[in-house]
């Protein structure tokens, strides 16, 4: 079951009411195009080696399937999206050397309203398409489809065709346009659409698995979270003093580990990703505190940077925090209350709806 913990958080407003028209009949061969992903922000080479980042987009389809992959940086998995036209059916997959899993769902009406620009049209790898404006993060932005194919593929948008152009957001990395480069035909072995091989699950119950907290620690985090955090103070490697005045009116992030902990050294690259996404704010302070001496935790920065403020020999603080486990992330709120438990590894996904947690308590009064 640890491939579901890994899978991103999901978006399964994908299609509309009609999904196929008669033209999809005309598909013969299989339709394989690439789209290139273009980001309006300068981004970092921090950024560009984040989970979140696309470099390209390749989209292959007969009349009755597709699927969508989507290539950047990250290794050692593949994620795609695939539809079944046919069951009407979205499925969000994950494939690891070691285990399969798709979480699926009913294609759903799509949210985001377009306009569409009457007589403005223009050709995109050669296709006819139709231009639409709509919102993308308080911008209006164009957007084009084609109805070449006889195939609904509009992802969020609510409108007909199958997207050529369009512009997307990525809470870390910003807007970003994708556009359709080039396009070829070709007739795909069956096995490249099969899902034969992956464990299938519904949305419904990988919601029931992610709300259910380990059955070992459910006593502990009932525990911690809503108490009063103890009071601390701290001493970073930079010599920076840091106590619980001092972080009066601050979001808090602690990270509990040990330098030869397998799982801690794991998740290292997303909180790093974590760090920089609130690097602006000096209302969230990130400390990571660790059991190792202050030169066996630096020996082990120099090649494992690690961007949160640390603190060494760290037993005595782990045990004012009741931390069973390594790693063990935590976050105080302005107040000084606990409103994040979490013990062990934290994957992309989990991170994510971590930083979605500091984002909610930088917003409370």
């Amino acid at each position: 079951m640890k491939i579901f913990s890994l899978l991103l958080l999901l978006n399964f407003s994908f299609l509309s009411a009609q999904w196929k028209t008669a033209a999809s009949n005309k598909i013969v061969n299989d339709v394989i195009i690439t789209y290139s992903v273009i980001y309006e922000n300068d981004l970092s080479e921090r950024q560009k080696k984040s989970s979140s980042y696309i470099s390209e987009i390749v989209v292959a389809f007969n009349k009755n399937k597709l699927k969508e992959m989507r290539f950047g940086t990250t290794s050692g998995q593949q994620k795609f999206y695939f539809l079944d036209y046919k069951e009407e059916i979205f499925y969000n997959c994950m494939e690891t050397s070691s285990s399969k899993a798709a979480i699926y769902d009913a294609f759903k009406n799509p949210y985001k309203e377009a306009t569409l620009q009457k007589g403005k049209t223009k050709k995109i790898i050669g296709l006819p398409c139709e231009e639409y404006i709509t919102i993308v993060k308080g911008v209006p932005t164009k957007i084009y489809s084609t109805q070449k194919f006889g195939l609904k593929f509009v992802k969020q948008f609510d409108i007909p065709g199958f997207l050529l152009d369009y512009t997307s957001y990525d809470k870390y990395l910003g807007r970003y346009r994708v556009v359709a480069q080039k396009i070829n035909y070709a007739k795909l072995p069956e096995s490249y659409y099969s899902l034969d091989k992956f464990t299938k699950i519904t949305k419904e119950q990988y919601a029931e698995i992610r709300k259910k907290p380990s059955e070992k620690y459910k006593d502990l985090y009932d525990k911690m979270i809503g108490s009063k955090t103890p009071k601390y103070r701290f001493r970073t490697t930079e010599g920076e003093k840091i106590s619980t005045k001092s972080n009066e009116n601050k979001i808090v992030v602690l990270n509990f580990w040990f330098t030869t902990c397998p799982p801690c050294k794991s998740e290292i690259p997303h909180l790093n990703d974590l760090k920089e996404e609130f690097a602006d704010n000096p209302d969230v302070v990130f400390l990571g505190i660790a059991l190792d001496d202050k030169t066996k935790l630096e020996n082990f920065i120099n090649d494992h940077p690690f961007a949160y403020s640390l603190v060494s020999d760290g037993r005595y603080e782990a045990g004012m925090f009741n931390v069973p486990a390594y790693p063990t992330n935590i976050v105080i709120d302005k107040k000084g209350i606990i409103k994040y438990y979490k013990v062990g590894g934290l994957s992309k996904t989990a991170t994510r709806a971590l930083s979605y947690k500091i984002d909610d308590l930088l917003e409370e009064e």
